[in-house]
């Protein structure tokens, strides 16, 4: 199905869910627009495929207003290619809200 065929509210949820989705705090942005390209129809993406890369650094630029990744470019050497980039999410696994002994020992007082 052509998920990103939509508006670009469309494209943000799908670039946060395939973020969800992946394992890892980091993600390769060429891994991401893989994935992303793979909910395009072939022909919507040969027939228009430099829209679909505006939309995509759209969404991206979007989601990191909203902060919830850090993108970060990798030096090359052991850890990858040069010049590519990566992003980091900002919350990953559960987020801890304290134990409940200590939350209702704070409403008693």
């Amino acid at each position: 199905k052509d998920c990103a065929s939509g508006g670009p509210g469309d494209d943000l949820m799908l670039l946060w869910r395939l973020l969800q989705g992946s394992y890892g705090r980091r993600v390769e942005l060429a891994a991401l627009w893989r994935a992303y390209s793979e909910h395009v129809a072939p022909e919507a993406m040969a027939r228009n495929g430099q829209a679909y890369r505006r939309r995509f650094g759209l969404a991206l630029a979007a989601l990191h207003n909203l902060g919830l990744h850090v993108p970060s470019s990798v030096g090359g050497g052991a850890s990858g290619k040069a010049g590519s980039w990566r992003l980091q999410k900002r919350f990953f696994g559960r987020i801890w809200r304290g134990s409940k002994a200590k939350a209702s020992e704070d409403l008693e007082r």
